[in-house]
């Protein structure tokens, strides 16, 4: 029983330290995974949606401000978006990146302000995470997640 115990402890770290391992191995090859990043903060804030959707898995999901389940956001209601108002003036802080083989997560800060259809302006600081897929065409963002940092984002405006 012993040695049964002894060997699935080793077999853990050894799982354990080949993990941590990728992660660190895939921070020092980029493989394009932080100009991809830039490139969506830059067209999510000029309003680029062709720019944007070019880093984009056909299977993206995610939650975002106002969202209580689940979303998905196809090209065109993106665009919809913007077409109805839709601004957004944040800069990205503290970015951390981790590659694991050709899934990668990144995760940052965003300060600034967004503003919704109906002139509901939000100001503040989010935390932001998104999970990224290597493609043939390049990192894909497949799944994102924005919550405000709740002492820091202020809703002012629209109708209700």
């Amino acid at each position: 029983m012993r040695r049964f115990a002894i060997v699935l402890l080793v077999l853990m770290v050894a799982i354990g330290a080949s993990v941590v391992t990728m992660g660190a191995v895939g921070e020092r090859e980029d493989r394009g995974l932080n100009p991809a990043l830039d490139t969506v903060m830059q067209a999510w804030n000029s309003g680029d949606v062709d720019a944007f959707w070019e880093h984009v898995d056909p299977s993206l999901s995610g939650f975002s401000f106002r969202q209580d389940l689940l979303g998905s956001l196809s090209k065109e209601a993106f665009q919809g978006l913007y077409d109805a108002g839709y601004q957004v003036r944040v800069v990205e802080k503290h970015r951390r990146t981790h590659i694991y083989g050709d899934t990668a997560v990144a995760t940052s800060y965003i300060e600034g302000a967004i503003t919704l259809p109906g002139d509901v302006v939000m100001t503040g600081t989010w935390r932001m995470s998104s999970v990224w897929v290597l493609r043939d065409a390049g990192w894909r963002m497949a799944h994102y997640h924005h919550s405000p940092l709740v002492s820091e984002v202020v809703t002012d405006g629209g109708a209700n």
